[in-house]
C-alpha cells in the first residue's frame, strides 16, 4: 500500500505533466467548453454520483446521466459534484486532474479526479466550491 506523502506525489506528478483530459468515445465530438456554465437546456435525468476518497486530498468521482447530445452536460455534473464533496470535506477548492467521458447507449459516463484542499491551488482547472455550487443551483444540476 503506498503512503500518503506518494500518492499526493504522483498525483502532484500527474496535474504537472498532463494537463486535464475530457476524452469522449468515438461516436461523439468533444466539446471546449466545461463546467455548470457549458450545460445546455435539456431534459437530462442525472443517474447519481459515486464517490471514492483516494487520499485526504484526492477524490474519484463517477456519474451517469441520460438526455443529453453532448459531453458538456457530463463535465458540468461532475463539477457540481467535485464542489459539494469539497465542501462536506470542509475545503473550499477543487483542482482538476483528469477527466473522461464517455457514451454507451443513451447514458453518458464521466469519472473525475479532483485534488481538494484550502486557499488557491495552482493549476489551470480550479473550482471555488461556494460559487460553483451556486452556479449548480441556477442551472438545476445535482451534487452529491
Amino acid at each position: 500500500m503506498m503512503a500518503r506523502a506518494q500518492i499526493v506525489a504522483m498525483a502532484l506528478v500527474a496535474a504537472m505533466v498532463c494537463p486535464p483530459v475530457l476524452a469522449a468515445s468515438p461516436e461523439t465530438k468533444p466539446e471546449t467548453k466545461t463546467g455548470a456554465e457549458a450545460a445546455p437546456v435539456e431534459d437530462i435525468t442525472y443517474l447519481g454520483v459515486e464517490t471514492r476518497m483516494l487520499d485526504a486530498e484526492l477524490v474519484d468521482l463517477r456519474v451517469a446521466l441520460k438526455g443529453t447530445e453532448t459531453d458538456a452536460a457530463v463535465a458540468a455534473y461532475l463539477k457540481c459534484a467535485a464542489a459539494q464533496y469539497t465542501l462536506i470535506r470542509g475545503m473550499d477548492t477543487a483542482r482538476q486532474i483528469r477527466t473522461v467521458v464517455s457514451k454507451s447507449g443513451g447514458t453518458w459516463r464521466g469519472q473525475a479526479v479532483y485534488m481538494i484542499g484550502k486557499g488557491n491551488p495552482r493549476g489551470f482547472d480550479k473550482v471555488e466550491a461556494r460559487a460553483m455550487m451556486n452556479e449548480c443551483a441556477e442551472k438545476n444540476i445535482p451534487a452529491i
